[in-house]
């Protein structure tokens, strides 16, 4: 009975790590979806759909599509600002957001992430969505398609790195259960001594 319990308990704490490990980047208060257009291309309501669970998480989204912008960050940075998302000192964003910048002239794009997603994101991380999902959607005149398909790869990625933050302590629980299991089996199964005379 008791390693019938010890089963029970370790498969229940299993559980309770991926419930906690789906909400860990759960915020108290939504975040904020910003799009500047200058375009007209984007459709806001396929957008915003793919923004939510982003938003969920506390992530303040900002989107500009720009006609004329330039090829080196400068536009991008100065938006920001504007924008009151320009980071402090070397922070290129402030914390709690993520950009995605399309320039159409020249043809540039660019995606920054910060601090509170950066474990997840990662420059190589961005660099993998912007060359896998925003810029063939770009090359193929899709501006929606590809802020979309970026959205929604950017939250793949948050959602894994927080389940495999847990693995290992996962993977641990079970191991415990088996070695306590164990122990318990040896106490109840061990022989008893007999008093009697």
């Amino acid at each position: 009975m008791a390693t019938h319990r010890t089963r029970h308990l370790s498969m229940a704490l299993v559980l309770i790590i991926f419930l906690l490990t789906g909400c860990a980047f759960q915020a108290s208060s939504p975040g904020q979806l910003i799009i500047n257009d200058e375009t007209e291309r984007l459709s806001r309501g396929r957008v915003a759909e793919a923004a939510a669970p982003l938003l969920q998480r506390g992530a303040t989204v900002a989107i500009f599509i720009v006609e004329r912008g330039d090829n080196n960050g400068e536009d991008l940075t100065d938006r920001l600002a504007r924008a009151g998302l320009k980071g402090h000192l070397y922070d290129r964003i402030v914390p709690h957001a993520i950009a995605i910048y399309v320039s159409y002239e020249p043809r540039y794009s660019e995606l920054r992430a910060g601090k509170t997603w950066s474990e997840a994101l990662s420059q190589n991380a961005l660099h993998d969505i912007r060359t896998d999902a925003l810029n063939p959607a770009l090359r193929n005149g899709d501006v929606t398609t590809g802020v979309v398909e970026t959205l929604k790869r950017s939250e793949s990625r948050i959602v894994w790195h927080g389940w495999s933050k847990n693995l290992l302590i996962i993977i641990l629980i079970y191991l415990l259960s088996w070695v306590f299991e164990y122990l318990l089996s040896w106490v109840f199964d061990a022989p008893r001594g007999n008093d009697s005379s």
